[in-house]
C-alpha cells in the first residue's frame, strides 16, 4: 500500500482496520443480537468458497480469488459440500437411472420397461 487512499477498509483516521476490534465491536455482537453462534472471520472464506461452487463457478475460479497455489486447499480445506446439494445429486443419478421406472410410477406411460 503507498496511501490510506488505497486501504478498501479503514479507520476514519486512515488507518488500517484491525480484524479483533472489528470482530469485538462489530461481529460478535451481532451474533449475539441474532443468537447465532459467534463466528470467526475466517468463517467467511469457507462459506465463500463453498457458495462459488454451490451456484456452479469452476473451483479454479475460487482458487484463483483465494490466492492458492495448490487446488487442494480450496477443495479439501474450503469448500463444503452442502446437504442440499448432495440430495439433489443423488436424486439427479437415481432420475438418470430409474428414470423408466419412475415415469412408470407417475403413470406418464404404459408398457415394458426399456
Amino acid at each position: 500500500m503507498n496511501s490510506p487512499d488505497e486501504m478498501v477498509f479503514r479507520t476514519r483516521t486512515g488507518t488500517p482496520l484491525s480484524s479483533k476490534n472489528l470482530y469485538n465491536r462489530v461481529l460478535a455482537p451481532a451474533c449475539d443480537r441474532i443468537k447465532q453462534p459467534r463466528i470467526s472471520w475466517h468463517s467467511f472464506r469457507h462459506t465463500h468458497a463453498t457458495l462459488l461452487a454451490e451456484v456452479g463457478e469452476s473451483i479454479k475460479t475460487a482458487q484463483s480469488l483465494w490466492g492458492h497455489s495448490d487446488l487442494g486447499t480450496t477443495l479439501n480445506t474450503y469448500a463444503h459440500a452442502i446437504p442440499d446439494s448432495q440430495r439433489r445429486a443423488v436424486e439427479r443419478v437415481a432420475g438418470v437411472l430409474f428414470s423408466d421406472v419412475l415415469k412408470l410410477e407417475d403413470g406418464a406411460e404404459t408398457g415394458q420397461i426399456n
